[in-house]
C-alpha cells in the first residue's frame, strides 16, 4: 500500500489557499469596505498558491525520494508547470 503523503502536502496547501481565498473576503465584505480588497486578496491567493506549490514541489524532490521514483511524472510536470508560470509573471512584471 503506497503512502501519499506528498499528495497530502499538495491538497492541505490546497485547502489552506482555498480558505484563504474565500473566507476572508467573505467576512471582509461590507458596505463601506473597498470592492477591491476581494479582488486582490483572490490574487494574492493564486500568487501563493502557485508558488507554495512550486516550493512543496522542490522539497519532495528532495524529502520523498523513494515516492518520487515510483511517481515521477507526477511531482516534476506539477513543479514545471507552476515553475513556468511563476517565470512568466516575473518576465512579465518587468516588462511593465
Amino acid at each position: 500500500m503506497p503512502t501519499y503523503k506528498p499528495l497530502r502536502l499538495f491538497f492541505i496547501w490546497f485547502i489552506f489557499c482555498l480558505g484563504i481565498g474565500i473566507f476572508i473576503p467573505f467576512f471582509e465584505a461590507n458596505p463601506n469596505s473597498s470592492s477591491q480588497f476581494t479582488f486582490i486578496t483572490i490574487i494574492y491567493t493564486i500568487y501563493a498558491l502557485l508558488i507554495g506549490t512550486f516550493i512543496i514541489g522542490v522539497f519532495n524532490l528532495f524529502y520523498y525520494k523513494n515516492w518520487i521514483k515510483k511517481y515521477l511524472y507526477f511531482n516534476y510536470i506539477l513543479t514545471a508547470i507552476t515553475g513556468l508560470i511563476i517565470l512568466f509573471f516575473i518576465i512579465k512584471m518587468s516588462m511593465l
